[in-house]
């Protein structure tokens, strides 16, 4: 029952991710369009653009492992595996785009999407390991513990534990 929550909460992660993502992209398409003093107009096209590529930086980012245990990353590995994702992710946006003959994004929209994507990846985590931190501090990571004895020892230990004797 665990491994299946846990499967979910990632699945959750995942989908929220994506949601994230393409929150970037329109946050770098709206700076374009106030950059250049254009109005902001988001066509199918371009939308069809940002789901792909926030797609494809999900699965960059699912295929790089940061998606798995939290608890046994630190910061710095994160950074990189964020960094490497991001990157790969949108270098294979652009050839995509380069072999389909789209017509290539204005540079400043690539860069703010690359830098909003980047992050709100690195943001949502580090929310995300804070959060869960708070939870455990306050006593909801409950963990059992089976004591095989009754001799003094095994009762000290469990009085000690908080645990039941």
């Amino acid at each position: 029952m665990l491994r299946e929550k846990t499967r979910a909460l990632t699945r959750l992660v995942i989908a929220t991710d994506f949601l994230l993502v393409f929150s970037g992209y329109l946050i770098a398409k709206f700076i374009h369009c106030q950059y250049y003093g254009l109005p902001f107009h988001l066509d199918a096209s371009e939308a069809h653009s940002g789901l792909v590529a926030s797609g494809i930086i999900v699965f960059c980012l699912k295929l790089n492992g940061i998606y798995e245990a939290m608890r046994r990353k630190g910061f710095g590995s994160v950074v990189r595996q964020a960094t490497l994702s991001v990157v790969e992710g949108f270098m294979a946006v652009l050839a995509a785009m380069f072999v389909l003959k789209y017509e290539p994004p204005s540079r400043l929209l690539v860069l703010v999407f690359f830098a909003a994507a980047y992050l709100i990846v690195l943001g949502r985590w580090s929310l995300l390991k804070y959060g869960l931190s708070k939870l455990r501090i306050k006593g909801y990571n409950n963990i059992n513990i089976l004591i095989v004895g009754a001799d003094p020892l095994a009762i000290q230990f469990a009085r000690a534990t908080g645990t039941s004797a």
